[in-house]
């Protein structure tokens, strides 16, 4: 996590540039995909962008045109009483998902919109044998 900021603090004059230029999530991804601390610049503008998704701490690991896949650390403070991770937790980073793609696609058709209806279903966690 530390890392990541200091690569945001890094990266924070080029951020500011992009940012001005008008450029999406994704073209933001790509560009710093592939520089040095690049990645974990980038989750540092999750983080700071939507602080509730920071609690989390996800890792962007792909971010195409129709396909964006995030993960999150298997950590403590994420697990339930029942030891599995949380399940606010996987809706937290479902939503987190699901927006950064929708994020793309409406600023490519100049759109606006709000998201009205998250839905997670989650089944019971079969015992060990």
């Amino acid at each position: 996590m530390v890392l990541e900021y200091i690569a945001y603090i890094l990266y924070s004059p080029y951020l500011m540039y992009l940012q001005y230029n008008n450029k999406t999530p994704q073209e933001i991804y790509k560009l710093l995909e592939g520089r040095i601390l690049g990645r974990q610049a980038f989750n540092g503008i999750i983080s700071i962008v939507t602080p509730y998704s920071s609690s989390i701490h996800p890792n962007v690991e792909c971010f195409e045109k129709k396909e964006c896949k995030c993960s999150i650390e298997d950590r403590r403070y994420l697990r339930n009483p029942f030891n599995s991770i949380h399940a606010l937790a996987l809706s937290n980073l479902g939503e987190l998902t699901s927006g950064l793609i929708m994020m793309e696609y409406l600023k490519k058709t100049e759109q606006r919109g709000i998201m009205s209806e998250l839905t997670s279903k989650y089944y019971k966690k079969r015992g060990e044998k």
